[in-house]
């Protein structure tokens, strides 16, 4: 098994447009139009000033790397987690790892999956992948789960489990793609949803 790596967010191939380097006078004005938060909560370990320039300072263990060395990371599970767009044509080859799970929307595009899949990159779609960020939501909304978190992330960690279990069994059974297995799965699900809450014109 490959060794932990460890990266710091890459913003992907669009990282020059996500980079900014204001001057004292901008963030002068920048500043006082920022909301300011009714609960500060936990100290921030970073400005807003640096998080805004996207330049946060590198702790210790931290490296710097190339804007696009997170494609060839050393990992079973690669996870595009930060912008929608980062796996194209262009960079997929130098995907390494078995297994694409989209944390992100839509990060890697559709022809640079045709390209994964016939190398034998396995792509977890989005819509599977970070569901729960949302379900979770409508799950303590309808009385599914309460409010504590030990019992919204074992629901999670269940449901996922088994919606990705549930897909890629699909995936091979009809010799699809995941993504494809994904939508026939929420094909089967519409008319029992559509029984639980109602149709939406």
């Amino acid at each position: 098994m490959p060794a932990a790596v460890h990266l710091d967010v890459s913003l992907g191939p669009q990282a020059r447009e996500f980079l900014v380097d204001l001057t004292d006078a901008q963030w002068a004005v920048l500043e006082g139009l920022l909301p300011k938060g009714k609960k500060p909560g936990r100290p921030p370990v970073w400005s807003r000033r640096q998080l805004i320039d996207g330049r946060a300072p590198l702790r210790p263990d931290d490296g710097e790397l190339p804007g696009d060395a997170w494609l060839s990371a050393d990992a079973d599970v690669l996870v595009p987690a930060a912008v929608s767009c980062a796996i194209d044509v262009r960079n997929q080859a130098a995907v390494t790892a078995r297994w694409i799970a989209e944390a992100a929307n839509m990060p890697v595009l559709p022809d640079a999956e045709e390209l994964l899949a016939a190398r034998g990159v396995t792509v977890l779609p989005d819509v599977v992948v970070n569901s729960a960020t949302n379900a979770w939501w409508w799950w303590t909304l309808f009385g599914d789960i309460g409010p504590d978190a030990d019992e919204a992330f074992a629901h999670i960690r269940r449901s996922v489990r088994a919606l990705v279990e549930q897909v890629l069994t699909r995936a091979e059974r009809d010799g699809t793609s995941p993504r494809v297995a994904a939508q026939g799965v929420v094909a089967d699900r519409l008319p029992v949803i559509a029984e639980r809450f109602g149709w939406y014109a």
